[in-house]
């Protein structure tokens, strides 16, 4: 009897578990940031190669890809990959001196940059979590600002160059 009854809540437990790992996020189909960055006195093809040569640096993990690039029309598309920690424990004690419980989530987002005169457009959306717990639609925007502004502070650099 007492078998039946762990048995019992042990399931009752991974049910719950489950449940909470499969929790649908609506947010996430409507989630989009953009931004457009000024850039004056560059051309469209100075403007493509720099963002061309960002990406390279900010795509550090090996499945971020540029998947389509044309120089003509100044757009670079493709899938950006970034590793969110989430420590367990830091988020119910004051101290996680002791204790570590760190979830890596994965989170997969479509770039795209469009690249014209004077100008940079970028979008990021269609986030997916691959791997880990669910993230908040703040903690994913956070992180897409300082994409953009990685990509804002090296074209600046690029306008002080010359």
């Amino acid at each position: 009897m007492k078998k039946s009854l762990r048995f019992v809540g042990l399931g009752i437990i991974l049910i719950m578990l489950v449940g909470c790992a499969t929790m649908s996020m609506e947010w996430m189909n409507s989630f989009e940031v953009k931004k457009v960055i000024s850039v004056p006195n560059k051309t469209k093809n100075d403007l493509y190669i720099a963002t061309n040569l960002w990406a390279v640096d900010a795509f550090r993990k090996s499945d971020s890809v540029i998947e389509f690039s044309d120089k003509d029309a100044g757009v670079i598309k493709g899938k950006y990959i970034q590793d969110l920690g989430y420590n367990f424990w830091a988020s119910y004690a004051k101290s996680s001196k002791y204790y570590s419980a760190t979830v890596n989530n994965e989170v997969r987002l479509v770039i795209t940059i469009t690249s014209r005169d004077e100008e940079v457009e970028i979008t990021l959306n269609n986030p997916t979590i691959t791997s880990g717990w669910s993230i908040s639609q703040d903690e994913l925007r956070a992180t897409c600002e300082m994409l953009i502004a990685s990509l804002e502070k090296d074209l600046v650099e690029e306008i002080s160059k010359k």
